[in-house]
Order: C-alpha cells, then structure tokens, then sequence
C-alpha cells in the first residue's frame, strides 16, 4: 500500500512532462502533424498570430568508414565534425480564450515540434 502514492506521483509527473509537447493538432477540421511543410500549416491554419525565424549551427560528429549494412562507426573523440546551419521558425497560434495556444517550430521548413502553451486570448 506505501508504493502506491510514489507510483501516482511518478505517473502525474511523467504526464506533465509529456503533456506540453504533442505531435499533432486540429485546425478546425484539418489535422496539423509534424512533417508537414510550411505551405501545408499555412492551408490549414491561416497565418499565424506571430512568426519569427533564427538560424542555428548544429555540430555532428563525422563518421568513418561505412559498414555493409548501413552503420556507421563514429570516432570516441572525433577530430571532425560537420558543421551545417538549420533555418529555424517558431509559428504561434491563438485560436481564442477557449482553446490553447500552439506553438509550432519549423526546421529547414518542416514541422519538426508542436508545444502547447497556456489558454488564448
């Protein structure tokens, strides 16, 4: 009976932890999902209430020697690394005081992430 209340608590954690990102949402009728392109959201849902754009640089160790089937080894150290820009755009979306916020994060101009935030105004 003691474990009980730890597990509620780990299962309400878990939850919360989960509950601000989804990977999809509804736009009236039409179903918004990562993958889709910057053109497809726009049909969807119309402009956004906001829109802004970054780019970041992203590091990705460079691997070696190709296996076979695929695989690839990667240094434990690496002396090299690709160096590559990401075009990165947050779209939000207030839908009204009844319904939450959306916040979408495009990379290279594919919905990569859906967040929820807080009710609309």
């Amino acid at each position: 009976m003691k474990k009980l209340p730890y597990r509620v608590v780990l299962i309400i954690f878990v939850m919360l932890m989960v509950a601000n990102e989804v990977s999809a949402f509804r736009c009236g009728n039409r179903l918004v999902a990562t993958g889709d392109s910057k053109y497809e959201v726009l049909w969807k849902c119309g402009d956004p209430a906001w829109a802004e754009s970054w780019v970041e640089n992203r590091i990705e160790p460079y691997s070696i020697q190709p296996f076979p089937d695929g695989r690839r080894l990667y240094l434990q150290n690496p002396t090299f690394a690709a160096v590559f820009f990401v075009t990165v755009e947050q779209w939000t979306y207030d839908f009204g005081p009844n319904q939450f916020i959306r916040v979408l994060f495009f990379e290279n101009n594919r919905l990569m992430r859906v967040e929820t935030g807080g009710y609309g105004h």
